[in-house]
This record gives structure tokens, sequence and C-alpha cells, in this order.
């Protein structure tokens, strides 16, 4: 009868583990939610950019050499992250693979810190593109160098991972169970030690890289704007009221070899009649069609101004789209890594949250870099208008080939 009882008691306890797992699991449903759509369209959208960029691109222009290298990392970084924070929704207290613990925390530290540090070698190559007047690009053999470099760099950098996670097991004594949680494992002091110190490097280089992203990026600001602003001499001085003709537009517009170099690279050359339609005012007038009817036309200096600028805009769009994509992953970074280090303070742990709305909404901030990896191809569809063509014309076969 006492053998009975025991067995009764151990054969309860699993159940009573799953009871519980059961609930958390539930309360992470909202989470679990969220992280299969932006997996879905984290993959759905790298993946078309991927296809895009790689096969139905006929200029490989120099400023998308590193897109598609960058959508492969956010699309492994959007899959691995949203797997292993299903998995720990799903088994919060019943996860016990240490093998599949350090993995998915592996490949997800990985794919994260290849991210940052391609966003620092597109910037540096923005830098040496722009403010260089192209004497010093980055050539094939080097853009390949800086990919291998940065894919060595972030193993070894994630490496600690595969030794300070595991499964870590918790008595529950109000249930009277014990629990498996995939989470960072330390046995004695100085491991404690050496975990502080690997979270506190990962926040320095997270701070670094931004830093230098930052840095570098308002250079180059300067740089165009100074490229932008016609050059402020006598015959340019004075009031609103000097008027420069046709071809002093163009000239002011075309003045610096850097920009008549991209001006030329453009997919479809426009004419010097198409360059005014677009960049300049009307201003009621009628649109000229020859060079010598253009010529009979005045333009003021701050239409001069306005052409230029319009011209900046397209030349440099590369530069606000990777700006964009920047500060967008900086801002997705931030809250993790405040909660990382409360958390490795000990001074805050998610699950002790009652709120259920105030945990879903700590828990996504928790994990909100995922929102970069997915929010990126869009970026690459507001600022790339050949990337917009080229994906319309690839619906467009599609949909006529289903037809057909």
């Amino acid at each position: 009868m006492e053998w009975s009882n025991q067995t009764t008691v151990k054969s309860a306890e699993p159940f009573s583990l799953q009871r519980i797992n059961a609930e958390e699991a539930a309360r992470h449903q909202v989470n679990t939610v969220l992280l299969s759509i932006l997996l879905g369209v984290g993959v759905i959208g790298n993946s078309i950019v991927i296809l895009t960029y790689h096969f139905r691109m006929k200029n490989k222009r120099d400023d998308r050499y590193f897109i598609p290298c960058l959508a492969v990392t956010n699309m492994l970084a959007c899959v691995s992250a949203s797997v292993l924070f299903v998995t720990l929704n799903t088994f919060p207290v019943m996860f016990t693979s240490t093998v599949l613990c350090k993995s998915l925390n592996f490949v997800t530290r990985m794919t994260c810190v290849e991210s940052l540090i391609i966003l620092l070698i597109i910037s540096i190559q923005r830098y040496k593109k722009i403010c260089t007047r192209g004497r010093s690009r980055l050539s094939l053999f080097w853009k390949r160098v800086f990919i291998v470099i940065s894919v060595i760099t972030s193993v070894i950098i994630s490496i600690p991972t595969l030794v300070f996670f595991g499964i870590k097991i918790r008595d529950n004594p109000s249930h009277n169970i014990t629990e498996f949680h995939c989470d960072h494992v330390t046995n004695n002091i100085s491991e404690k030690y050496g975990l502080n110190i690997y979270l506190g490097f990962i926040g320095l280089f997270f701070v670094g890289i931004v830093v230098s992203i930052t840095v570098i990026y308002t250079m180059i600001g300067k740089r165009i704007h100074a490229k932008i602003q016609p050059p402020q001499t006598k015959s340019t001085l004075a009031t609103s009221s000097d008027t420069l003709n046709y071809n002093s537009l163009l000239k002011y517009s075309k003045s610096d070899s850097n920009l008549n170099v991209r001006l030329e690279s453009r997919i479809v050359e426009e004419s010097d009649d198409g360059i005014l339609h677009k960049f300049t005012e009307k201003n009621g007038d009628h649109v000229f069609r020859s060079k010598s009817e253009a010529g009979k036309r005045k333009y003021t200096v701050s239409e001069v101004k306005k052409a230029r600028s319009g011209l900046g805009i397209f030349v440099f769009r590369y530069y606000y789209m990777f700006v964009s994509i920047s500060l967008v992953t900086t801002i997705s970074f931030i809250p993790p890594i405040l909660i990382l280090t409360l958390e490795a303070a000990d001074a805050f742990v998610v699950n002790n949250i009652t709120s259920e709305f105030g945990f879903n909404v700590i828990l996504i901030l928790r994990r909100s870099y995922l929102f970069s990896y997915v929010i990126n191809p869009f970026m690459f569809g507001l600022f790339d208008t050949t990337f917009r063509k080229a994906l319309v014309e690839v619906f467009r076969q599609l949909r006529f080939s289903s037809h057909s």
C-alpha cells in the first residue's frame, strides 16, 4: 500500500509540470502569434529582396552590393530568433534539450551580430564612395574580404553563448515540482563574473557599432549638404530676383564630378529637358521641348537650389535608405539591450510581472529587434525605385503566366 502511494505521487508530478507549462504557454500566446506573423513577413520580404536583387536587377550598382548580404543575414536572424522564441513560449518550464537551447541561442546571437557588422561595413563603403570622391572605393575583392571578416567576427563573438547557455533547473516549492528553463547557467562565482563580463562586452559592442555608424553618416551628411548647395559666388549671391539661364542651371546641378558620375549611372538617362521638367518649378509656364527654347527660360537662385536639392535626394537615395535602416535597427535593439542589462544585474525578471498586459508589452520589447529584420525589405522598396520596378515586373510576369 505504501509503494502504491509513492507511485501515485511520482506519476502525478509530470502531469503537474505539464499543466503549469500549459498555463505559462497560454500566457505567452499573444507573443507567439506576433512572432509567427513576423516570421512569415520577414521570410517572404527578405526572400523577395534576395531573389529580385540577385536575379532580376540588370544593373549591378556598387550601391546595391551589400543589400543581398544584409537580406540573407536578416532572414536567417528572423528564422532563428523566431524559432527560439516560439520554442521558449511553447515550453517555458519544460525546455529539456541542452543541444537545442545552445544551438538556437548561438545562431540567433551570431546573426544579430552579423547584421550589425554589415551595417557598419555599408556605412564605411558609403563614406569612401561619397566623401573620398571615388578615389578609394572598395573593390570587389575587398568587399568579399569584409563579408568573410564579418562572418568570422560574429562567430567568435557568439562562441561564449555555447558556454553560458544551457538548461537551468529550478525547484517550484509551491507545486513541489522541478522546472526546466533554457537560460544563462552559472555554476559558481567565477562563471557568473564571466557571464557579466560577456554581457557587458555585448552591450559595449552594440554601443560602439551605433556610435561608429552615427559618426560616419554624420560626416557623409555634411558632405552631401555641401554638394547639394549651389556655390555662393558673386553670380549667385545678391537677391532672389537674380536669374540664371538654363545652361547655368545644368552647370550648377552637375558641377560636382561625383554628382555627374552618379547621374550618368542611372538606369534610364534623362535628357536635359527631362531634368528640367522633373526638378524645377513650372510656375504655370509651358514646358520647353528643346534646349534652345529652354535657354530662353530664366531661373532664380531659389529655383537652382531646389533643382540641385532634388538631384541630391535622387542621387544620394541609397545614403538615406541605409541611414533609415540603421536608425530602425538601433531603435529596435535598444529595449532588448536595456532589459538584458537589468536582468543581468538581477534587478528585473520578465516572468515576475503579474499583469498580463504589462507582461506581453515587456516581452515584445525584450524581443523587439526582430522588427528590424521585417522592416528592412520595405525600406528597400521605399527608396530603390529600380527595385520596385523589377518587383512589379516579376509580379506582372507571374500574373501573365497564370492567365496563359
